[in-house]
């Protein structure tokens, strides 16, 4: 080949390395990685070109050289341009790979760290009454069960045991939400359900998501209830009629406030 059509060769082989290089720039960073990644598998056949065109070119402007006393520094400054360009393209390529791998594992850490859930029980020696309801609950055919709810606004997630969602033929999911209480007391739900309940008095019904778990809380009341020593008005209806017998499901502060309505008695 001529020097005019080693010169030409090599300016096609600097094309392809401007086109990667303006590829890699503008790349967004949302982008398919493997777009970058098949440009960089590339770049080591380009820059093989260009060593053997630019060592003839170099070869013939020595020869020039020596006859002409030319100088050879236009080609150290071809060789030196080249190169940076080619080292510019791995730097940008290697940094937007490792952007997209941090990215990656920090959302995989994401899924994997569990949430965290607060929910707290008190032995208590003074007698204490926890607000309590009957409600329907739609089991797996389509049809209403009564269960019974403790309302706590004190915990932040809402529950359901193991015993009660197996009765009710409960879809469950994979779930990874850790349970903390006081004393740092810590434990990890690996299962979540949704339920419909609907009210025995009223049309209010509510879709709702429930963390399982084997046991919600040791039977509650903890004492013994006397009732013949409770005065409740005869024209008030309870939402649980039977609240000194151990419920089954626990809504939290997520869905308590949604459960407030006129004519309350506290």
């Amino acid at each position: 080949m001529s020097e005019a059509e080693l010169v030409s060769a090599r300016g096609i082989i600097k094309g392809k390395l401007t086109r990667i290089l303006n590829f890699v720039k503008t790349f967004d960073s949302s982008a398919n990685i493997n777009h970058i990644l098949a440009r960089k598998s590339l770049l080591p056949s380009i820059l093989k070109e260009f060593e053997e065109v630019q060592a003839k070119i170099e070869s013939l402007a020595k020869t020039t050289a020596d006859k002409t006393s030319a100088s050879l520094e236009p080609q150290v400054r071809e060789r030196e341009s080249f190169e940076n360009n080619y080292f510019e393209v791995l730097a940008e390529i290697d940094t937007i790979v490792e952007n997209r791998n941090k990215i990656q594992n920090s959302a995989s850490r994401s899924r994997q760290e569990p949430n965290q859930i607060v929910s707290c029980y008190v032995s208590q020696v003074n007698p204490i009454y926890l607000s309590t309801a009957i409600v329907l609950v739609k089991d797996s055919n389509n049809k209403l069960q009564k269960c019974r709810l403790l309302l706590d606004v004190g915990s932040q997630g809402s529950f359901i045991t193991k015993e009660v969602c197996k009765k009710l033929g409960l879809t469950s999911k994979s779930t990874n939400i850790s349970i903390s209480g006081l004393g740092q007391n810590e434990s990890t739900v690996k299962t979540i359900t949704t339920a419909k309940i609907k009210s025995l008095y009223n049309e209010f019904t509510l879709t709702i998501p429930l963390l399982v778990v084997a046991k919600i809380t040791d039977p509650l009341p903890n004492f013994t209830v006397q009732l013949s020593q409770i005065k409740i008005p005869k024209n008030i209806t309870l939402a649980d009629p039977e609240f000194y017998i151990p419920s089954n499901i626990l809504l939290g502060a997520d869905i308590f406030w949604q459960l407030l309505c006129v004519g309350q008695i506290h």
